[in-house]
């Protein structure tokens, strides 16, 4: 549970996610969109790392297959 003080991670990636699709850029004039994917993934200090990416993988690639531009937990 978060502390008061605390914010919570997924609606912050989640206003991280939006502000990101929102923002127009331009290059040598050209306007362009970016769309990002994002994983939200937990862990104690006892897990061993490999297994850990292989899993926030493995749901980063579940949130491309569904669509892109998205927040994964």
């Amino acid at each position: 549970k978060l502390e008061s003080n605390q914010i919570d991670p997924k609606v912050f990636l989640e206003e991280v996610r939006k502000e990101i699709q929102d923002y127009s850029f331009e290059f040598e004039n050209v306007k362009f969109s970016v769309t990002m994917t994002f994983v939200f993934s937990t862990f104690s200090n006892e897990d061993h790392i490999t297994p850990v990416l292989r899993t926030a993988d493995d749901k980063l690639y579940q949130g491309k297959q569904s669509g892109k531009n998205r927040l994964v937990f």
